[in-house]
């Protein structure tokens, strides 16, 4: 087989139809591939001038991004002073902070002790002096509840004794009219008397009249009886009346002194309250004071924070530069990378050209003739002729998108480049 180019294409034809054709089918394939080999040149001389245009280009990048590193190096510089300054006032100020928060931490702690003891102290005290006022409480209540008592019993007396006065009166006026009575019938029974001395007719109806008056003395006298014995009775009750006003007013009197006493005790444990309350206003002026420092410890900490946060952000942007400058050198490698390959590329297509297949007869890479069996192949790449052996492989090349056939160290060579890219 031979490789030829008709109309801009690789053809492959057996040796004996190439040796059977004509002179004028000869003429025409040189034609063909001076044709080829003057758009292959056109073709490499656009190229040059556009991987010309593309080194200028990087290397404009190039001076570009080396002025970008320096004025980042010179930040980077200028950073890394400003951070170690940051450092350093941060580590002096966190030192300081700490000194505070733990001076503050230990004044807090031994007024907290204090202030819970002393708390504890006047819980107590309160506690002890509720349950005495609720005791001394309770006592005046019971008596308050007596006095009232004794008050009320004081009142029904009087009202018994008033009730016991107008019954006496009553029954005095009763008796001093029974008296009359009395004496009216003694004068009756003295007329009488003489009236049945002076006629004895009239002796039968005044002895009638005499036995129904005796009938009515006997009454009126049982009735005397009964009202002088109603009468000492009252006495006895007005006398023992008299006694238990005497007992109540004395209880009254003793009540009003455990009342007087009560009260003074009262105003004595009212003035320990208000003390005491004086003295939790005070620790609780002594716990705004805490809540004050507390709350500045909270600011310092807070600054702190702040300042902390600043640095963390410092350092972030530091990184972010170095990355940058470090995804830049990269950038910079890889632009070199690519300025040296295309350089090398234009090197190679330099040296690089088709060679004719007529006058080969043998391999260039294993030295076989070739023959009917062994036939010839062109490398894309190079423009040699070798044998199918040697030549197969397919790889992409800058001038054709698709993968064409390439000798072996062509491939190797093509394999090296591509990996480093």
């Amino acid at each position: 087989m031979l490789n030829f180019v008709v109309d801009g294409y690789f053809c492959n034809l057996p040796v004996r139809a190439m040796f059977e054709a004509p002179e004028d089918a000869n003429y025409t394939m040189l034609l063909d591939q001076k044709a080829y080999l003057e758009e292959l040149n056109k073709k490499l001389k656009v190229s040059l001038s556009n991987v010309q245009k593309k080194l200028d280009a990087a290397e404009r990048v190039n001076a570009k991004l080396v002025s970008e590193l320096a004025d980042m190096q010179a930040d980077v510089t200028t950073l890394q002073v400003h951070r170690d300054q940051l450092q350093s006032e941060r580590d002096e100020k966190r030192k300081k902070h700490q000194k505070q928060i733990e001076s503050a931490l230990s004044d807090i702690s031994t007024e907290r002790e204090t202030y819970q003891q002393s708390r504890k102290g006047l819980n107590e005290m309160f506690l002890q002096v509720q349950k005495q006022l609720e005791t001394e409480s309770k006592a005046r209540e019971e008596a308050e509840k007596d006095a009232a008592l004794q008050s009320s019993m004081r009142q029904e007396c009087e009202v018994a004794m008033k009730l016991l006065e107008k019954d006496i009166h009553e029954k005095q006026d009763t008796i001093v009219a029974l008296r009359k009575q009395l004496e009216d019938v003694k004068s009756l029974n003295l007329g009488i008397h003489q009236k049945l001395q002076g006629s004895e007719s009239t002796r039968k109806s005044q002895e009638e009249k005499l036995r129904s008056l005796d009938e009515v003395v006997t009454r009126l006298s049982n009735q005397a009886e009964q009202l002088s014995a109603s009468f000492t009775e009252s006495e006895a009750n007005h006398l023992s009346l008299e006694e238990t006003l005497s007992s109540v007013s004395k209880q009254l009197a003793a009540a009003e002194n455990k009342k007087s006493e009560l009260e003074t005790d009262l105003t004595i444990r009212k003035e320990w309250v208000e003390k005491l309350k004086a003295d939790v206003q005070q620790e609780r002026g002594n716990c705004a004071q805490l809540r004050a420092q507390l709350d500045e410890k909270t600011k310092l900490q807070q600054d702190h924070d702040e300042l902390q946060e600043k640095y963390t952000e410092l350092q972030s942007v530091c990184s972010e530069q170095e990355t940058a400058l470090v995804e830049m050198g990269d950038h910079l490698r890889q632009s070199r990378m690519q300025v040296s390959d295309l350089k090398q590329v234009t090197n190679t297509m330099k040296d690089y050209q088709w060679t004719d297949g007529r006058n080969i007869t043998d391999c260039q890479q294993c030295n076989k003739p070739f023959s009917v069996a062994r036939r010839k192949h062109h490398c894309r790449n190079c423009g040699g002729v070798y044998c199918y052996s040697c030549s197969d492989n397919t790889m992409p090349l800058p001038s054709s998108a698709k993968p064409v056939r390439v000798c072996d160290a062509c491939q190797e060579l093509l394999l090296k480049r591509y990996s480093v890219s």
